[in-house]
């Protein structure tokens, strides 16, 4: 019976640290995809509150190629990341993106 127990504890556990992962990564999706369609793309960081509880930040910055990577770019690039932070049993938790947009859409 112990070991039933624990087992469907070990299930429960796994299902709730799945969802907040899930909300995590919805909610770091969508703002990523806001980034520089909503309002242009400004260097510095913003950060907030989810009303679930998660906490995000988002970080603009100018793109800077990297030393010997073949890539080049016709339009100027923005670098976006996109940190979504909660806790879970006083255990810290974080979901990173990162990616490259224009800068400036319009």
């Amino acid at each position: 019976m112990g070991v039933v127990l624990r087992i469907q504890s070990n299930g429960v556990r796994a299902a709730t640290i799945n969802g907040e992962y899930g909300e995590a990564v919805t909610l770091g999706e969508s703002i990523l995809a806001q980034a520089g369609v909503v309002s242009d793309l400004k260097n510095g960081t913003t950060h907030g509150r989810s009303p679930g509880g998660l906490v995000w930040q988002v970080t603009v910055d100018d793109y800077q190629a990297v030393e010997n990577v073949q890539f080049s770019s016709t339009v100027p690039l923005k670098s976006v990341r996109v940190q979504v932070a909660w806790k879970r049993n006083d255990e810290s938790r974080l979901f990173d993106l990162w990616t490259l947009k224009p800068a400036s859409l319009r």
